[in-house]
């Protein structure tokens, strides 16, 4: 089988149903929220949910961060690198008309969805409520926690995941389950793609709370991965995890250090990619390469709310631009800078798919050598 027939991304994490809308103070007030904060359902949620869906929302469409991420990948991958093949996106959700519209919409973009459908827990919902430039979230993931390792061994998928050229994951969602991820990972190890080359594993490090709460359950699968992708504030997160003090070193230098002393089982070269907002995209590898690429100009005015997503929209062009052109970290930065400041401008849902949206795209990426 040639290269051709790989898949450039399988991706296992949880999917969930974005429900936006708009809050006023006194709402974040009574739940007890603070802005540009995640927060996980609890009991105290039970009525903030039922509100939300008795509300007009101002856009309902897939989210979790793996699907995100996935359906970048597919549109960069179509799109912008005009490549054949299909991200996999391996996922639970529940028998209602949320799992099924999460279904038909990422379907509809590309992605080859593989999905257990859960008979007693609904779909996954994540609230995003919008205060002015502030959002908050709060997931409530229902099925999407549950996905078994029945549906994960079952043929269908184990024929996708035998192909992908990078498996991906997220920290949020390896926390229910660090057992399935090892799995996951160990298989992976011991797997040669059909063009020779080993599959990689990536992870994006998630929101800030997991690694503060959790970090010391993910030690076993963050020694196993091979790409960590994360923002300035959850890669210092996972310094200090490690016991290491962030602000006793500049970005650059700690990147590297992570990407060069952190836990490691050398399944290939480690690589370690830091967003920070505005600021260049900072990377580092464990056999010693190091850079930085400027982001992409975003329009004056774009709300906080588009910007939802843009973490997820860099990965998912980043790890389709690894797939395409392995190894050039520069090109893959910049591609996945390209897709964040897309969707900060205009939103996930609205990339360019026609040929004068896309030609300034086509230009840079020929002039990259990359279509």
């Amino acid at each position: 089988m040639s290269s051709e027939h790989l898949l450039p991304l399988y991706v296992q994490c949880n999917p969930l149903l974005d429900i936006i809308v708009d809050v006023d103070d006194g709402f974040l007030k009574q739940y007890h929220l603070e802005k540009d904060c995640a927060y996980i359902y609890g009991p105290q949620y039970r009525t903030l949910f039922e509100t939300v869906l008795a509300r007009d929302a101002l856009s309902v469409a897939p989210g979790g961060s793996g699907l995100k991420t996935a359906r970048v990948a597919q549109w960069a991958w179509t799109n912008v690198l005009q490549r054949t093949g299909h991200v996999m996106y391996v996922g639970c959700v529940g028998k209602d008309k949320h799992g099924d519209r999460i279904r038909a919409t990422a379907e509809a973009e590309g992605v080859t969805m593989q999905l257990e459908v859960s008979d007693d827990k609904c779909s996954g919902l994540c609230a995003v409520c919008r205060n002015g430039d502030a959002r908050t979230l709060i997931a409530q993931p229902s099925s999407a926690s549950f996905l078994s390792d029945d549906f994960v061994s079952s043929s269908a998928v184990q024929a996708g995941l035998r192909l992908a050229t990078i498996v991906y994951t997220t920290a949020y969602a390896s926390v229910s389950r660090v057992q399935q991820t090892l799995r996951l990972i160990t298989s992976s190890r011991s797997r040669t793609l059909p063009d020779g080359t080993k599959q990689l594993v990536a992870m994006g490090l998630s929101n800030k709370h997991v690694l503060e709460d959790f970090g010391e359950d993910l030690v076993d699968v963050l020694g196993k991965i091979d790409i960590i992708i994360g923002n300035q504030e959850e890669v210092k997160d996972l310094a200090m995890m490690l016991q290491w003090v962030p602000s006793e070193m500049p970005d650059l230098e700690l990147t590297k250090t992570i990407a060069t002393e952190m836990m490691y089982d050398h399944h290939a070269v480690r690589r370690v990619i830091m967003t920070r907002g505005a600021a260049p995209i900072i990377y580092a590898t464990s056999d010693g390469e190091t850079g930085e690429v400027p982001v992409v100009a975003i329009r004056t005015g774009s709300r906080k709310l588009v910007a939802t997503g843009a973490g997820d929209a860099f990965a998912g062009a980043f790890l389709a631009a690894f797939a395409a052109k392995h190894g050039d970290m520069a090109f893959c930065c910049r591609l996945g800078a390209q897709a964040a400041a897309l969707v900060i401008n205009h939103g996930i849902t609205t990339l360019p798919t026609d040929e004068v949206g896309l030609a300034k795209l086509h230009a840079w990426c020929r002039e990259e050598d990359a279509c």
